[in-house]
């Protein structure tokens, strides 16, 4: 590739990239509309604690990201990943100390 070939396609990703992001900066998340859905959709039998803190977290998730969808998107996507790593976490755990130690060699996890 030449110089100049180089710095066309560098200035073409520029203007991708800045064309994402301002695209990425109208997207909105109205949160009247959220739980207009919420409401809309059919209700789940839960304790009344349990429905109070769910939906007291989910105010404090409208307060707390207002105007800011992606950023509320990957904290809730990170929160949702949690239980999964706590699950491979445990699992290296109990073969770092365990397994090892009983001199298993072979050992199938059924989940």
């Amino acid at each position: 590739m030449t110089p100049s070939h180089t710095t066309q396609i560098t200035g073409e990703l520029i203007r991708e990239c800045t064309e994402i992001r301002n695209r990425l900066k109208q997207l909105t998340l109205d949160n009247d509309a959220v739980w207009a859905r919420e409401r809309a959709r059919p209700q789940v039998e839960t304790a009344l604690p349990i429905r109070v803190v769910y939906h007291v977290l989910c105010w404090f998730l409208d307060v707390l990201f207002e105007g800011r969808p992606i950023s509320r998107f990957w904290m809730l996507e990170t929160v949702a990943r949690m239980p999964y790593f706590s699950y491979i976490s445990s699992m290296l755990f109990w073969g770092l100390l365990y397994w090892r130690g009983c001199g298993v060699t072979n050992v199938v996890v059924v989940l």
